[in-house]
């Protein structure tokens, strides 16, 4: 079985924690405040609470799911690799290089304001590598995605996955691959947040009931750019008063 833990604070610069045996269970919070904590190459990872990373924190291969937030703060560094992560919220403040293509990134809630930000989502702040791979937002309420670092690719491929789901980006927001949006809405937060989506847009899956998969507001001035724009049976696109920009053709085309 698993190590079963409920609060483990890891705090010595000198500290390098590697996972063994079959991985580790906290019931509470995980607080890397220096040091460095890994999963090994796969061993799994399970936290209630929060995490929080002032050090260093290395998912390689693993399953790891963070019941509440994720957080990277301003010294702090989270590595992925061909990581299946699933987090409550994702804050980065730091450094933090999000799962490949191999791998997977579900955030499935926002933060509650004792721990990230309250209402969002996704809170990029800071650098983030994201050279392949899909971040899928399940939020099944009306949240915020602030998907802007300071530096860093950004986000790559982002996907809307949930009926209940208004996600609302915050800044003039890019992303270097594919908006895929099967169920729910996405929009701009003030209305006027351009939005540049470099690979492919697809609005709706065609598995669902008409207008069950939105992509902007008629009351928005937001300008925005796709690579392409494709509009399945259960999507809708909702055209601001602003610009949009087609650049290319689907890729599957």
């Amino acid at each position: 079985a698993a190590l079963a833990l409920n609060n483990l604070i890891i705090n010595h610069a000198s500290a390098v924690i590697t996972l063994a045996s079959n991985g580790l269970t906290c019931a509470g919070d995980l607080t890397i405040t220096a040091g460095e904590f890994g999963t090994g190459a796969d061993k799994a990872l399970t936290v209630t609470g929060t995490t929080t990373v002032t050090g260093t924190l290395t998912l390689n291969a693993s399953t790891v799911d963070i019941g509440e937030t994720l957080q990277a703060e301003a010294a702090g560094t989270i590595t992925c690799g061909n990581t299946n992560l699933t987090v409550g919220s994702l804050v980065i403040l730091g450094t933090m290089t999000l799962p490949s293509a191999s791998g997977s990134c579900t955030v499935d809630s926002e933060g509650t304001g004792s721990h990230g930000t309250n209402g969002l989502a996704i809170d990029i702040n800071g650098t983030v590598t994201h050279n392949s791979g899909t971040v899928t937002i399940t939020t099944p309420a009306s949240t915020f995605l602030d998907i802007v670092p300071s530096s860093g690719t950004g986000l790559n491929s982002l996907l809307i996955n949930h009926a209940s789901c208004v996600a609302k980006w915050t800044g003039n927001s890019t992303l270097t691959g594919n908006l895929t949006i099967n169920q729910g809405t996405i929009e701009a937060d003030d209305g006027d947040e351009t939005f540049t989506v470099n690979g492919d847009v697809t609005v709706g899956d065609g598995s669902g009931s008409a207008n069950t998969a939105v992509l902007g507001n008629a009351a928005d001035t937001a300008a925005m750019t796709f690579g392409s724009l494709t509009i399945a049976s259960d999507g809708k696109y909702i055209a601001t008063s602003g610009t949009t920009e087609i650049t290319s053709a689907a890729s599957n085309y």
